[in-house]
């Protein structure tokens, strides 16, 4: 086990990871380009809620964000406890790093808050550490960033279809993107050139992946369906502006499918699912 205890920023500092990280260098002693990796670039708890079901309990949105998306996701802090222990045993930090459960028995807003300030000053310590520990395969799961990030969600989706896509095409069968896997797709073709030509390989299990597989995919599939849930908990607007796609991208679509698992009833979402199928129809 690895001990990164010096590689923690001291606490209360401000000091973001860009000023403070190692300079990594690839084999051919270049300096390694920051747009080829998945980084956390800023992370916020930015609300928190009083839950009576199942019991009284604090619930927190944290807001993420990395160099190609920006998305939320809610945690209660057993979520907290199980990451952290987790990061003990792999790198050694301090156990005492996360504010201990004594903390939270009250439920009154002040004291939420002062526990909303506290989980998010552990998780800003976290992002700003050693590239091993803010990098972490259980970091970015309790981030939920290989669902989230853009570099992320594309390399998965074309290491998938470099060993299945000629079949699946072949086949002539609908094949399914969620919401968050098509905006993931328009967004890729939005970043620098080397984002794409390059592999992330600071994640465990990372390999060299070419994207050409899954744009030529989805150049040539004929049947789409997008369907994924939609949360009442998430904001309309929020899960609008993180989700909005490119239909044209599909050049040989013919048939289009949008299945929700949850409708909405307020009119931006409904003008966001008929434009969608506008712009498949008349593309």
């Amino acid at each position: 086990m690895a001990s990164l205890r010096s590689y923690l920023p001291p606490a209360g500092s401000t000091v973001w990871r860009n000023e403070r990280r190692l300079t990594r260098t690839s084999s051919s002693g270049e300096a390694e380009s920051g747009l080829s990796r998945t980084r956390i670039k800023h992370i916020v708890v930015r609300e928190v809620w009083k839950r009576d079901i199942p019991s009284p309990h604090a619930l927190y949105k944290i807001d993420v964000m990395t160099q190609s998306n920006h998305w939320f996701i809610l945690r209660r802090y057993r979520e907290f406890h199980c990451l952290h222990l987790n990061l003990v045993k792999q790198f050694n930090i301090p156990s005492d790093m996360l504010p201990t459960k004594k903390l939270f028995s009250n439920m009154s807003l002040i004291h939420l808050e002062k526990r909303r300030n506290a989980l998010e000053h552990y998780l800003q310590r976290l992002i700003n550490s050693h590239h091993d520990i803010a990098e972490s395969q259980e970091l970015f799961q309790f981030l939920n960033v290989q669902t989230h990030d853009v570099l992320c969600v594309t390399r998965q989706l074309a290491k998938v279809l470099e060993n299945e896509g000629r079949n699946i095409l072949a086949s002539g069968g609908v094949f399914t993107f969620s919401p968050t896997q098509m905006y993931c797709i328009t967004r890729q073709l939005q970043l620098p050139h080397v984002a794409i030509q390059q592999s992330d390989t600071s994640n465990p299990g990372d390999e060299m992946v070419d994207l050409g597989y899954l744009y030529d995919f989805i150049q040539e599939l004929k049947s789409l369906c997008v369907s994924g849930v939609a949360s009442r908990s998430s904001p309309c607007q929020e899960l609008i502006s993180n989700q909005a796609f490119d239909i044209s991208l599909f050049k040989s679509l013919q048939k289009l499918q949008v299945r929700l698992l949850r409708t909405f009833s307020c009119a931006p979402c409904m003008q966001w699912l008929m434009h969608c199928t506008f712009q498949a129809c008349s593309g």
